[in-house]
């Protein structure tokens, strides 16, 4: 499951909602919420692809969608036209057609991530290039399996794998790898990276809890569930990492929605007996109404931050089913 939240350059209201299977839901938020926009026999030259592993809006206004299967598409909204790229075994194409993560860098340049690696696009050629990173000596978990993107400073970002992440530096190309034995703070598959805006990196990784990685002064703090510690994270599992406003965290766990005061250093938690429909929630996005927008497994739900309600959306609102899965959240923040 994939949230999108367009910027000003598209509709009012609206949000992009990618599906493992369904295709896309288009969410307009100020009136009856749905359309579904999917694989169609008679138009060749939509969507590729129903399996939606990633969404992203480029700052020409074109929207990137990664398909688990079927290439990377691009839709250009303003013509109504879609072009399409696929694997070859020629040079000069994307890595291949799995597509997990998409990030545009200060430079207008496209960076895709696959399960063979990192691609990276030039607008100005249309030329691809493929980054693949050394594997450890006994790897048994990919590195090259790209889970997630983040810009970290106009010439560097920061790649998730299954496998620890690392800090690229996209001008030589040249990337220090953090192996799941760096530090105390161990990590193996990345779900969720976020980089604040004082420049700490926060890291959600399978069964590890929320890390905290200071980059400036080599810092590591892991925070995990302790049993009897009401303000500790409810559940180690955090997939997806969400800040708003600033110096507040909401979390995606196995069992629900964490709400992180960093000043403070505690959790609250909300979970189905608060109006989530579903423990397992997978992407958080925050919209410009002080409202998040959270996939779970029974449907997508909407959460007032301010009186701490939920609204809960099904198929009979127009979802293509009530179940999503593993994803990640996007959102455009330039207006």
């Amino acid at each position: 499951m994939i949230l999108f939240a367009p910027s000003s350059r598209t509709v009012l209201g609206t949000v992009w909602i990618g599906t493992d299977g369904g295709g896309v839901n288009i969410l307009r938020t100020n009136s009856k919420p749905f359309v579904h926009v999917a694989v169609q026999s008679d138009k060749p030259n939509g969507l590729s692809d129903n399996f939606i592993k990633s969404l992203f809006e480029d700052s020409r206004g074109r929207l990137w969608i990664g398909t688990g299967g079927a290439g990377l598409d691009c839709y250009e909204r303003n013509q109504d036209s879609w072009k399409h790229f696929r694997h070859s075994s020629l040079a000069g194409s994307i890595a291949s057609d799995y597509v997990t993560a998409l990030l545009e860098d200060t430079a207008r340049v496209l960076w895709i991530g696959t399960d063979h690696g990192l691609n990276r696009l030039d607008p100005t050629t249309d030329r691809w290039k493929t980054i693949l990173f050394e594997e450890p000596p006994h790897s048994s978990s990919s590195k090259n399996f790209v889970t997630a993107i983040r810009r970290c400073t106009d010439t560097s970002l920061w790649i998730g794998t299954r496998n620890g992440f690392y800090l690229l530096r996209t001008r030589t190309f040249t990337a220090t790898w953090f192996p799941s034995n760096a530090s105390t703070a161990a990590f193996g598959r990345i779900h969720s990276l976020y980089q604040d805006g004082g420049g700490i990196l926060w890291v959600a990784a399978e069964n590890a809890g929320l890390i905290r990685f200071d980059r400036l002064h080599n810092q590591w703090t892991q925070f995990r569930h302790r049993g009897g510690d009401q303000f500790s994270l409810a559940h180690n599992n955090v997939r997806t990492i969400c800040e708003y406003p600033a110096g507040t965290l909401w979390l995606g766990t196995d069992i629900g929605l964490e709400k992180f005061a960093i000043a403070a250093g505690r959790f609250a938690h909300y979970g189905e007996q608060d109006g989530l429909p579903n423990p397992y929630v997978y992407s958080i996005l925050a919209d410009d109404a002080s409202c998040l927008w959270i996939s779970t497994n029974k449907g997508l739900s909407r959460f007032d931050i301010k009186t701490a309600r939920f609204r809960n959306f099904e198929k009979g609102d127009g979802l293509q089913a009530n179940e999503f899965n593993s994803g990640a959240a996007w959102k455009n923040d330039k207006r």
